[in-house]
């Protein structure tokens, strides 16, 4: 790696315990990457950020490892022995759309997505207020509200209101909010 300026992205703490910083450090190197009319958004934000860095993007894919990243990173899991063989049999050029497109319609990817939004929200049972052998329960109904709406793939605009905008469960006795299935705005 070279030298450069070193510039901070973000700072958290846990409970006042840990702090941690990421920190690019540019190379220094010219790299060359081509523009494409086929870049999408993302991919321009990408090779900008990459050319700032000097570091040059990693080739294609082949579509077995393809098909190992693709899997873990939308459903959690690795595919299935049977279905890396019909993948990698598959000589169609539309194979890796269509298999996103499965994947994101798989009812794990919902899971894992509800899962990793507790983490971003700070689901832990152990903090939670309340009768101690109701916070699983309410756990659980926070899991199924976000599992809901990524299954639904609602808009993440849509998921930030329902955050924001919840309405408490007012006056409802607190033993009663275990038992109810719904999500911090009082859907279902």
């Amino acid at each position: 790696m070279g030298y450069g300026r070193a510039t901070r992205r973000s700072s958290r703490t846990y409970r006042g315990l840990l702090a941690s910083a990421r920190i690019y450090i540019p190379t220094g190197r010219d790299v060359n990457i081509p523009e494409s009319a086929d870049d999408s958004v993302v991919d321009r934000g990408v090779n900008a950020k990459l050319r700032v860095l000097g570091v040059a993007p990693s080739g294609l894919s082949t579509d077995a490892e393809f098909l190992r990243r693709v899997t873990l990173d939308v459903i959690g899991t690795l595919p299935r022995a049977g279905d890396v063989r019909s993948f990698l049999a598959d000589a169609s050029p539309d194979k890796r759309p269509r298999k996103i497109e499965e994947l994101l319609a798989h009812p794990m990817h919902a899971a894992l997505w509800a899962t990793k939004y507790l983490d971003v929200t700070g689901c832990d049972v152990d903090a939670m207020e309340g009768p101690e052998d109701l916070r699983p329960q309410r756990a659980r109904a926070w899991h199924d509200w976000f599992r809901k709406r990524f299954a639904e793939n609602m808009p993440y605009d849509r998921i930030a209101r329902g955050l924001l905008c919840a309405t408490s469960r007012g006056a409802d006795e607190p033993r009663r909010w275990g038992r109810v299935r719904g999500g911090p705005d009082g859907s279902p």
